[in-house]
């Protein structure tokens, strides 16, 4: 009985843990969500509308519209979260981030500029509701290892992992 209950008081504990975790991470997401809101509303409104510019005659309209665009709107390409479920399974993707708030894996997307593809798919676990992002695809695990090298600092603070495509879809098929 008592090697019984420790193991119950050990597996109670790691279980706790790892719901703490997840709330930190949350709510480190949620103040960097609120910051970048922030510094966004700051920088609109501090920003001067752009004057028009006569195009050169060799320009294209194509390459006005980009010029055109400020940074600040480019937006990260995510997939439906579907996508996942057509891929070969012997494939690789990385995942980035789970969390039980959608926008802040969105946010995470925007925020690092990842190239496509990217998609978020969910998940239950615990009886709640997470959303995790798997970004990538990759015919061996070494490409993935090299890509996953090669992504931002920032990007890599949530400790992402390399995952084969069929493991994922394993997964989402046991949820429904």
């Amino acid at each position: 009985i008592t090697d019984t209950t420790a193991t119950e008081d050990a597996s109670l504990a790691a279980e706790q843990a790892a719901e703490q975790a997840a709330e930190t991470e949350e709510v480190a997401l949620a103040a960097e969500r609120a910051a970048a809101e922030t510094a966004a509303n700051t920088a609109t409104r501090a920003a001067e509308p752009a004057q028009p510019r006569a195009a050169p005659d060799n320009a294209s309209a194509s390459t006005d519209t980009q010029a055109a665009q400020p940074a600040s709107t480019a937006v990260a390409v995510i997939e439906s979260p579907t996508w996942i479920l057509v891929q070969d399974p012997s494939r690789f993707t990385v995942q980035m981030s789970a969390s039980t708030d959608l926008e802040s894996i969105e946010l995470f997307v925007r925020r690092n500029q990842l190239p496509a593809p990217n998609s978020i798919f969910s998940f239950n676990r615990n009886g709640a509701t997470w959303y995790a992002l798997v970004h990538g695809l990759y015919d061996d695990i070494g490409s993935a290892r090299v890509a996953l090298r090669a992504l931002p600092e920032s990007a890599l603070r949530n400790q992402p992992w390399i995952r084969r495509i069929g493991q994922v879809q394993d997964s989402l098929k046991e949820q429904n």
